[in-house]
């Protein structure tokens, strides 16, 4: 990797050594890389055991790649030279090897105090399950997300993209630019961990909520969508999504239809998401999948254009990959790769306007760059002096965020935020946050902020904002392209008044190019962007994922963004401008998947209510509940047989999941408790029990990581919720305030920003702020 192409983003300066495998570590160096960061993938002499798929060209890009023999004398002291000079070390080696080959936190910074080091177990250091072999499948089980996920049949579903991994490794981005930030004011590094269960809660913020008894997500849920008006439906010729989650959206939506009558009907007062009863829902669904049959989808999309609602056709990946706002946001790029010859791949899903980042090269040959274990390491800068004295309790304290974000993206983007240490402000029209009419999901996006409910249509309102923006670090939003500055408080606004603002705008397709008009939600791009045809049936029924992972992709890599622009700040001095977009994420959380080359080998199938990609790769239930096999090896495959007492082909990974070997199997895990299955195949088979989602609450392997976070609120009484997703050795996460009530906390902020009381009591009389309290 020439010098000359390095250095070109936000961490420049900072050196990376990478030991990880397989997806979340290796991705998470790829970000780290393309950001400017110097990166040194360290393999096993037999190589990534990825290598070979078409994910790894991927997730290994912009990386310079050496071998250790981590099981040597030699290497080990390999690897002691090479970290006394970096800046970060990443593993993810099964909970003890750290302490066992000599590289547990106290030796690492005995190596070099300034070391920050990111410790990524699939499952977590503690629990029932910390040592389970790992794969992405029992990840998801463990974690309720196959039971979570939309489905027909009663049993749960094997989601076909890694989104534990892909989670951990934006998160993993996340939490070492923070904490490269806190070293920057302590002088200190600082080892953190995060597992991929603990990332895939970050990604189930507003859903794993139970409050008073009361479960968000419990039940078996329409696969098309719980909600009538925001689903999928199957026009004349083929499938699209229509997006009406809003009321006014679904006004717009019911007139463009012929839905009128329903507008009206009281069975459906409440819509799109307040309608009670189960039955009335399932009637406004069957309407509006009657409606929609009647047209082509083209027709469809666009008169609903026309009126205004969110709607986008499904497509496949390679459909996604050619679309034109894909290509507009350079979000599908070209790379020449020495293994697999021309390629195209996903681009960089974050952008900062003065220090933008970029792919470096393709993934490294095993031991292409050897060589450098020869090298005298100097290449690291003088440490930077400290800028403040003593340790920090978390990571972002004294940074202040103004928070424009609602609904899900945003909102979770400036969460993450306050988590980390900021002090974040949530800044509310008079109606509030959109997403509060979503009840007690609005927790899961909104904790830790206080809020200041503040009309920016009027003069006044912007004149506050601007002044509060002055004393601000990050300003948030997730508004239309172009509304914040039609309104006057854009980036050319905020950067003349404060040059050190870091200004994040997160969008649905971008901030420019055909769609950046157009509204945008989650499933949107789920549809555009191939999930919903990767999921299911090949040229049949495409399936929406629970999970809102363009969302919470979008939330994640603007919060690895904003931070990154923070930690070029100390750097520079300059505040810097943020982008991305869900058109963004729909790439990012399927990095791995996005690369298209001759000689391609296809994806795995998908399905409605996908088991598993073959018959020992699946979902099964025991006599008293739900178990993932995951044999994904020989070896594993032959245990299995062996203590099952199954007769096995001789290749049964090749056995599709659903038929005569699958329903044979099946019979046998059907005459054994789940406990009884697990003692008999654990540990030469990997197996995990599928968690239901109501389990997971008191379950003894989430409480053992401290998942759970519980609080008082005023509305909902006694809130279990998401808690602090990954942990340092001596810093914290800030959990400290339930999500507010709207306008609860105006005048206290107003006040601390030197507004005098006279001129807050006029605001609040003339409803330029609105003051509520807590109950």
């Amino acid at each position: 990797m020439p010098d000359a192409q390095r250095g070109i983003g936000a961490l420049h300066g900072v050196r990376v050594i990478d030991v990880t495998e397989g997806v979340g570590g290796p991705m998470l160096a790829m970000l780290l890389a393309e950001q400017g960061a110097d990166v040194v993938k360290a393999e096993r002499p037999a190589g990534d055991p990825l290598r070979g798929q078409p994910a790894f060209h991927v997730l290994n890009r912009s990386k310079r790649g050496i071998v250790l023999d981590l099981e040597s004398d030699a290497g080990r002291r390999d690897l002691r030279s090479l970290l006394a000079t970096a800046d970060v070390f990443l593993h993810d080696w099964a909970p003890g090897r750290d302490a066992a080959i000599g590289f547990d936190a106290a030796a690492l910074h005995g190596i070099n105090p300034r070391l920050v080091v990111g410790y990524l177990p699939a499952y977590g250091s503690r629990g029932p399950w910390a040592h389970l072999p790992v794969d992405e499948a029992l990840v998801q089980a463990i974690a309720g997300l196959s039971d979570a996920q939309y489905r027909y049949e009663p049993r749960p579903v094997y989601i076909n993209i890694p989104i534990g991994g892909y989670a951990q490794a934006v998160i993993g981005a996340v939490m070492v630019a923070a904490t490269l930030f806190a070293r920057t004011h302590s002088g200190r590094g600082e080892r953190f961990e995060l597992s991929a269960v603990a990332a895939t809660f970050a990604m189930e913020t507003i859903a794993w909520l139970r409050a008073e008894g009361v479960i968000r997500l419990a039940g078996q849920q329409d696969p098309k969508g719980p909600i009538p008006t925001y689903r999928l439906v199957h026009a004349e010729d083929d499938w699209f999504f229509a997006g009406a989650l809003t009321p006014p959206f679904w006004a717009s939506m019911a007139v463009a239809a012929g839905l009128e009558a329903e507008l009206i009907d009281a069975r459906f007062a409440g819509a799109p998401m307040g309608i009670a009863s189960v039955d009335d829902r399932k009637e406004l669904a069957r309407r509006v999948d009657a409606a929609f049959a009647t047209n082509t989808r083209d027709a469809w999309l666009q008169i609903l254009e026309d009126a205004d609602v969110p709607r986008a056709p499904v497509l496949s990946r390679d459909e996604w990959a050619r679309d034109p706002q894909a290509l507009h946001n350079q979000m599908i790029v070209e790379v020449e790769d020495p293994v697999l010859g021309a390629t195209r791949q996903m681009g960089v899903p974050v952008t900062l306007r003065h220090a933008p980042g970029g792919i470096v090269g393709p993934a490294p040959l095993l031991g292409e760059h050897n060589a450098l274990l020869h090298e005298p390491h100097d290449q690291t800068p003088a440490p930077h002096p400290p800028t403040d004295a003593g340790e920090r309790r978390h990571p972002l304290e004294g940074i202040v965020v103004l928070d424009l974000g609602g609904f899900i993206a945003g909102a979770n983007c400036s969460m993450m935020l306050a988590d980390l240490g900021a002090d974040v402000i949530k800044i509310e029209a008079p109606g509030g946050d959109g997403w509060r009419s979503s009840g007690l999901a609005f927790l899961g996006s909104n904790r830790s902020k206080r809020s200041l409910c503040i009309d920016l249509k009027r003069p006044e309102g912007r004149d506050v904002f601007l002044e509060m923006a002055m004393g601000a670090d990050v300003v948030l939003d997730n508004v239309r392209a172009g509304v914040m500055d039609r309104l006057g408080i854009g980036w050319e606004a905020l950067s003349a008044r404060n040059p050190r603002i870091v200004h994040c705008s997160v969008t649905g397709y971008g901030p420019d190019g055909p769609y950046a008009h157009l509204p945008g939600f989650d499933p949107m791009l789920q549809a555009r962007g191939g999930v919903m045809r990767m999921q299911g049936e090949s040229g049949g029924e495409p399936v929406y994922l629970q999970l809102p992972v363009c969302d919470y992709g979008t939330a994640l890599t603007a919060t690895y963004g904003v931070i990154c622009a923070l930690v070029a700040r100390e750097r520079t001095g300059r505040g810097d401008r943020v982008e991305t977009s869900l058109a963004n994420s729909a790439t990012t959380m399927q990095a791995g998947e996005f690369i298209f080359y001759e000689g391609r080998p296809p994806d795995p199938p998908g399905s409605r209510d996908l088991a598993g990609r073959n018959a020992l790769y699946r979902v099964y239930g025991a006599s008293d509940g739900w178990l993932m096999l995951a044999c994904s090896t020989p070896a594993h495959a032959a245990a299995f047989g062996l203590r099952a007492e199954v007769a096995l082909p001789a290749d049964p990974r090749s056995v599709p999941a659903e038929g005569a070997l699958g329903d044979a199997i099946a019979a046998v895990f059907a005459t054994r408790t789940r406990d009884e299955w697990l003692a008999a195949l654990l540990p030469d088979v990997p197996v995990a029990p599928c968690t239901a989602v109501a389990d997971l609450f008191d379950d003894a392997h989430m409480n053992a990581n401290a998942l759970w976070w519980d609080c008082d609120h005023p509305q909902w009484g006694h809130v279990r919720q998401t808690g602090a997703i990954a942990s340092w050795d001596r810093m914290r996460m800030s959990l400290s305030r339930r999500a507010p009530m709207l306008g609860e906390h105006s005048r206290e902020l107003l006040r601390e920003r030197g507004i005098d009381d006279g001129r807050i009591d006029a605001l609040v009389e003339s409803g330029v702020v609105t003051q509520r309290t807590a109950r």
